[in-house]
């Protein structure tokens, strides 16, 4: 069976994480991750979009002949649809730390969200996706150490669809100069391959 390839299914344990920026981060797609990072919960059937994304500027010479190619920018994002829509982390994630207030269930009460939403810039935060392909033992591990959510899609309330919070993710450089890490494993050396 060939072990290069891998489908894009989130482990089964949890596949999106976060927490505050400097949190340590994974260096493998295998050992365990720090407890700061925090469980996003389910993510929708659309998976995870990577885009990186790099302007360019041509520059021509007199006979309109392409002689340099110019970055003029580099983008990372991510953009992921969150449906667990009464998770107090999630709630966080789109609505900002200080603005979500979570009270555990009672004898008379389940447990409750009082969310604000006040329109601020959200805060940057570390962030981790979590793959793996059960076919193979293959993993893959993605670590934002710098990110932060710079747009919420619409939210649509209706009775044929779990409510979601499509989440734009901005990585920005670290302090090596890095936007992201992805590391992987291609799970030859387990015993599932």
């Amino acid at each position: 069976m060939t072990t290069t390839i891998i489908a894009g299914t989130p482990n089964p344990a949890g596949g999106m994480y976060y927490g505050p920026t400097g949190t340590a981060l994974p260096t493998d797609s295998t050992t365990a991750l720090d407890v700061a990072l925090l469980s996003l919960g389910v993510v929708s059937n659309d998976g995870m979009a990577a885009s990186k994304s790099r302007d360019t500027t041509n520059v021509t010479d007199w006979l309109g002949n392409i002689v340099l190619v110019l970055q003029t920018a580099y983008t990372e994002t991510y953009v992921v649809t969150l449906i667990e829509a009464l998770k107090s982390d999630v709630a966080k994630l789109v609505a900002g730390d200080g603005n979500v207030t979570a009270t555990a269930a009672t004898g008379g009460t389940g447990n409750k969200l009082a969310v604000v939403n006040d329109g601020q810039q959200l805060p940057h935060k570390a962030f981790v996706f979590d793959l793996l392909h059960a076919a193979t033992g293959a993993t893959k591990r993605i670590a934002i150490p710098d990110g932060q959510v710079t747009s919420v899609g619409d939210v649509t309330y209706s009775n044929s669809a779990a409510v979601g919070y499509q989440v734009t993710i901005t990585a920005f450089k670290d302090s090596s100069g890095n936007f992201s890490y992805e590391y992987t494993d291609d799970g030859s050396g387990s015993s599932s391959s």
